[in-house]
Formats: C-alpha cells, structure tokens, sequence
C-alpha cells in the first residue's frame, strides 16, 4: 500500500466494520455518498411510517363514515315511520270517528229502534267497527266503515 492510500470503516448494523482502502480522494466521496444514502434512507422510513399512520386513519375514518352512514339510514327508517304514522294520524283523527259514531248513534239508537249499535274502535285508525245486534236475541254483526269513503256499509250473511 502506497503513503496515498487511506482507510475507511464503514459500520454495518448487525455485523462488523467493512474496512474500504483508497485515495483519500475517493474514500470522502465514498463516504459522502453513504451518508446520502443513509439520509435516503430514513426519509423513506419517516414516509413510510407517515403512510402507514394516514392509511391507520383513513380507515379509522372509513369506519366512522360507515358507521355514521348505518345510524343516518336507520334515523331515515324512524323519520319515515313516523311520518306515516302522523299521515295516519291525521287521515282519521278521533274526532272525526267521535263525529261518526255520533252521526250513527243519532240515526240508529232511538227509543223505538230494534237496532243497538255499540261502537269500539279497533286495530286501523281509518277504520270504525260496529258491533251491532238486535233485541231480544241479539245476532253479532260487524260492520267496517272506511272512513273518508262513502260506500255501502256492508252487512254479513245471516242477518
């Protein structure tokens, strides 16, 4: 080895030194390079770890969307339940089958009648039944009218 010949130990993680031998010239641009790549190198690791953490919260909030969008479509399940339940509600309201069985209860339910009419609201808000029966031996008749319809009301076999 020549008086202008020069060492350089290279550490290697895990393993022992790598002893390089050259100029002096060639051995600092050696070890510039490596230090290049050794900065390289952990800017790769500082992105990748970045990565990592953004794809850790974009899932995260993947999650959330989707958990956000399961309540928002069982609210909208709820809203429309209880709009129709108010369209129900005010399709046939009590007082409109109070002003129906009283309207009934004037026609049909005088002294001099044969005819009782005993009135009970049942399972569907638009609909009154009619228990109806005569005297002495009183026959169950119902009677479904649909309120907000004029019909026929319709009478059973039998009577």
């Amino acid at each position: 080895m020549s008086s202008r010949d020069y060492y350089l130990d290279i550490p290697i993680p895990g393993r022992s030194a790598i002893r390089v031998q050259g100029t002096k010239t060639d051995l600092v641009a050696l070890r510039s390079y490596l230090s290049g790549l050794d900065h390289e190198i952990e800017t790769e690791r500082r992105e990748h770890a970045k990565t990592r953490a953004l794809h850790g919260t974009a899932c995260d909030q993947v999650e959330s969307i989707e958990r956000q969008l399961v309540e928002a479509k069982e609210t909208i399940a709820r809203l429309n339940a209880l709009q129709r339940a108010e369209a129900d509600r005010h399709r046939t309201t009590p007082d409109t089958l109070d002003t129906i069985e009283a309207d009934l209860r004037r026609t049909y339910n005088k002294p001099d009648s044969k005819l009782v009419l005993n009135f009970e609201t049942i399972a569907h808000a638009d609909t009154v039944a009619l228990n109806a029966y005569q005297h002495p031996a009183p026959p169950t008749v119902w009677i479904g009218v649909d309120v907000g319809q004029e019909q026929d009301i319709p009478q059973r076999e039998g009577q």
